[in-house]
């Protein structure tokens, strides 16, 4: 055997290793996170750099399979970590099968365990993937940030509304003035009302240029689709009609006498028009329109003129 021949047989093992070790040293190693879902994960690996596998569920390890277990060396085998690496390059993809502690025997995740030229994955952190409860906790929270923008534009629409009908709010829009407001209540008709009926008594809450006149009416009629639509306030002494600007039923339960409160806002008219006014209101569906007597401008001492 010759020199030459010698040296190339004693240098022959150092020179393969340091064309295995070449490649290695040219990947990056990286740091990630994968969804574990019905399609494998591709982890890279290569020998001489341990790979850690972090799960944020338990593992049921005795039915975790590697395949094939020989091609590596198991550092840590427990419910949350699995550490290894790979004693020769993977020619070929090696297979982990996972399985999590209290999941059904036919439910696994697969992770494909491969080689790399340019990469090697130093840290993966798996993350189970829950399918449909995921989907019904994020359909769950799309419906409970519907409820929480309806609410606030429900209290938002209170807060306005409380603005504008805020004792402050009436007496910075001029509708209160110096003289304040006056609750006239109708006196009694002279007639008393007949058994089991009960006559509609106007109580007016006048100020300097606007009036809301509150009746009773029975909540049984109210109930069955009674629904105001428009109203008038007609004097007595001159005949003049003076629309009304609101004409709304109280909502909700009626009250404890059986009534529901009637209100209509209008302009106060003008005190040449007399002091006396019926109340017209007309209602929807062409029933019969009802008329209230008895709306007082100013405390008197008499019904009527």
């Amino acid at each position: 055997m010759s020199l030459l021949h010698g040296l190339a047989l004693v240098l022959l093992p150092f020179l393969a290793g340091v064309a295995a070790a070449q490649p290695l040293a040219a990947r990056t190693p990286r740091v990630r996170e994968a969804l574990l879902t019905d399609t494998p994960v591709t982890v890279h690996m290569a020998p001489g750099v341990a790979t850690l596998l972090l799960f944020d569920a338990d593992l049921d390890t005795g039915r975790t399979v590697l395949e094939p277990r020989e091609r590596f060396t198991l550092h840590t085998w427990s419910a949350r970590v699995i550490t290894l690496e790979p004693l020769e390059e993977l020619k070929a993809p090696a297979a982990l099968t996972v399985r999590f502690q209290g999941a059904a025997v036919t439910e696994q995740s697969s992770l494909s365990l491969v080689a790399a030229p340019a990469e090697v994955d130093a840290q993966v952190r798996l993350v189970r993937s829950t399918g449909g409860a995921t989907q019904a906790l994020r359909s769950r929270v799309a419906e409970l940030e519907g409820r929480v923008a309806a609410c606030e534009a429900r209290l938002e629409g209170a807060r306005e509304s409380a603005g504008a009908l805020s004792p402050t709010a009436f007496v910075l829009a001029g509708r209160i003035g110096s003289k304040g407001v006056d609750v006239v209540s109708a006196l009694a008709p002279a007639a008393p009302p007949a058994p089991g009926r009960s006559e509609p008594s106007p109580v007016s809450f006048v100020a300097n240029d606007w009036l809301v006149v509150t009746v009773k009416v029975d909540a049984a009629v109210a109930r069955s689709g009674w629904k105001p639509e428009r109203a008038w306030l007609v004097g007595e002494a001159t005949g003049a009609r003076f629309a009304a600007h609101t004409v709304q039923l109280e909502p909700g339960s009626p009250r404890t006498d059986g009534t529901a409160l009637l209100v209509v806002e209008a302009a106060r008219p003008p005190v040449s028009e007399g002091l006396l006014f019926r109340l017209e209101v007309h209602v929807a569906g062409g029933q019969s329109p009802l008329s209230i007597p008895g709306v007082l401008m100013k405390k008197t001492e008499k019904f009527g003129p």
